[in-house]
């Protein structure tokens, strides 16, 4: 391979990682980055996991398909796929800044809104296996 078609392919590499990045980064002002302020995790994830879920947090904050919840003893744990986590740091919630809303049927099933953070930041929806979960660990039952 010739030096200039190299220099060439490297400089499309970088660029396509250098505005993935950018993307993600300003993926994370929609929300993540005003939860993460006080609620960023710091210890490693904990409880039952729920891989390849979705959270949306606002119009761009919508993560399909790449959020992992980990609901345990202590609180609620949220993450990105780590393809995803520039500018997402883990997540965590202890039990009390996590309160039920309401529950709501949608084209895709259950959900059921939380309000998160003390004082509250977001809401977020989470499935029914999420908040079967939450539930059984909030209550102290999972304890």
């Amino acid at each position: 391979m010739p030096l200039h078609t190299a220099i060439i392919s490297l400089i499309a590499l970088v660029s396509f990682f250098g505005l993935w990045a950018l993307v993600c980064k300003i993926i994370s002002l929609a929300g993540w980055k005003q939860l993460a302020k006080r609620h960023t995790a710091f210890s490693q994830a904990e409880g039952d996991r729920f891989s390849g879920r979705s959270l949306r947090l606002s119009l761009l904050g919508n993560y399909t398909g790449c959020v992992d919840f980990h609901v345990g003893r202590q609180g609620l744990h949220i993450s990105l796929m780590p393809i995803f986590s520039i500018g997402h740091p883990p997540l965590f919630f202890s039990w009390s800044a996590v309160r039920l809303l309401k529950q709501r049927q949608s084209f895709l099933g259950q959900r059921f809104l939380y309000d998160i953070g003390t004082p509250r930041v977001r809401r977020i929806a989470v499935q029914a296996e999420v908040h079967q979960a939450i539930q059984y660990h909030q209550t102290g039952a999972g304890i």
